[in-house]
């Protein structure tokens, strides 16, 4: 382990890469902390598993359905590989090392946010939208009052179903708006309750067409609870399928609302991914041991500070086009590289290459004898392929090929038969290695 001086980092770091590339990363080698990191990191003692708040799995199971997973398939399709490259494992993390230290977990929280807008957002489900659902996991995130209510009347109906007790909370004014049958919607037999979810569902849409407005942004939460409801748990978050496509963050939201609630409202597909989800939380950490990451959090910071990113070229790593950086330690985040620095595989360059070569085949291959001088086929340029100008500057070459060949081809005018005249030899032509022959046997017989 190795401990920084944030303040002499950057020369370090330059210096490395530039006269001893083979030792940068340091990381490769040992644990990289600055002085904050190691302060906060101390008290953790070196255990060979680490146990996590149970809400954490279900969080992280909804923000993977939200960054692309496909529920229709199955819950348990869903493929685990991802979790890690899920914002919420990296916090579900920190949570558990840290023992829920606010200063740490916001901590993460902001550096976290700063990998988001590097990444030039490529994650379906940003930041903001999960540090809202943070909020039912950790008191250091906080929630709103909408928020706030709508967990509260979440937990009052599985709770009054099971013991019977205390008033209704009051609904939220979206839901008031709809005239919502919670009644119905919970209680009743399945196909009345499928019903009220999509009357609601459509009502609610309609209401909240103006993108942007304060019912647009409430309305994944809104939808996931209409989901849990309907389904009395986890049952049926196959029906937020449709409208997740427009709106992926439901899936985040539901995922925090059944965390929420807790394993005793989760079906059995739910239970057992979360349970496999949770196997990856608890791997155990030793602060003396090497970094699994590719980053420490401060080489990161540097790489961003100067844009080389282009210097991990030649790192190993799991992902050509993925960076793992050590948020804290012992929680490390997935970090994507972007296509322009230089990381792209060799299959895309040879993808780039042919190109040119498809767009002036068609030129030359088509028509009727002899090359063609069809005009070359617009279209909008690949990249990596020739500018229009070298395009047309060829084109004009092969129509003079053309024009070339079909001269040469063409047969040559015929002679008249009588302007033919078969003319003598001239006098002093040189006699040939026949007639000297000839001679030779002639003066042999005499």
């Amino acid at each position: 382990m190795a401990v920084l001086d944030r303040f002499r980092s950057d020369d370090l770091f330059a210096w490395l890469a530039t006269y001893s590339p083979d030792v940068f990363p340091i990381s490769q080698y040992v644990r990289l902390l600055d002085h904050d990191e190691f302060r906060l990191s101390e008290p953790i003692t070196a255990s060979a598993s680490v146990g996590a708040d149970a809400i954490w799995p279900s969080l992280i199971l909804g923000e993977l359905l939200a960054q692309g997973g496909n529920p229709e398939s199955g819950i348990t399709a869903v493929p685990l590989s991802r979790v890690q490259f899920c914002l919420g494992f990296t916090q579900a993390r920190v949570s558990a090392l840290f023992r829920s230290d606010s200063h740490a977990l916001r901590v993460a929280a902001d550096r976290i946010e700063l990998l988001e807008k590097a990444e030039k957002r490529w994650r379906v489900v940003g930041v903001d939208v999960l540090r809202a659902t943070w909020g039912l996991a950790e008191d250091a995130f906080g929630q709103d009052v909408f928020t706030r209510e709508l967990v509260s009347l979440i937990s009052w109906t599985f709770e009054r179903q099971r013991e019977q007790r205390g008033p209704q909370p009051p609904l939220p004014e979206e839901l008031q708006a709809i005239s919502l049958n919670l009644r119905k919607l919970a209680t009743g037999p399945l196909e009345y309750r499928v019903e009220e979810f999509e009357r609601a569902t459509f009502a609610l849409l309609a209401n909240s067409h103006a993108v942007g407005s304060v019912a647009h942004a409430r309305l994944p939460a809104l939808l996931a609870a209409l989901a849990l409801w309907v389904g009395s748990g986890t049952g049926h978050v196959s029906l937020l399928a449709e409208v997740a496509e427009k709106l992926p963050a439901t899936y985040a939201w539901f995922g925090a609302f059944a965390g929420a609630l807790g394993p005793a409202c989760w079906h059995a597909d739910w239970a057992r991914t979360t349970a496999a989800i949770s196997k990856q939380l608890r791997n155990g950490f030793d602060i003396a041991a090497p970094s699994t990451a590719d980053l420490a959090w401060a080489e990161f910071e540097w790489l961003l500070s100067v844009g080389q990113f282009d210097l991990l070229s030649r790192v190993p790593r799991a992902s050509p086009k993925v960076v793992s950086v050590d948020v804290l330690p012992g929680a490390p985040a997935s970090f994507r590289l972007s296509a322009d620095e230089g990381h792209g595989t060799h299959g895309d360059a040879a993808r780039f290459e042919p190109a040119a070569t498809r767009q002036l085949k068609p030129a030359v291959t088509a028509g009727t004898p002899g090359p063609s001088t069809a005009p070359v086929p617009t279209r909008e340029p690949a990249r990596g392929s020739l500018r229009p100008e070298q395009i047309d500057a060829i084109a004009k070459a092969v129509a003079t090929l053309s024009s070339l060949l079909d001269e040469a081809r063409s047969p040559q005018p015929a002679v008249p038969d009588e302007d033919f005249e078969l003319k003598p030899p001239p006098a002093a032509a040189k006699r040939t290695s026949a007639s000297r022959k000839t001679s030779r046997k002639a003066s042999a017989r005499k």
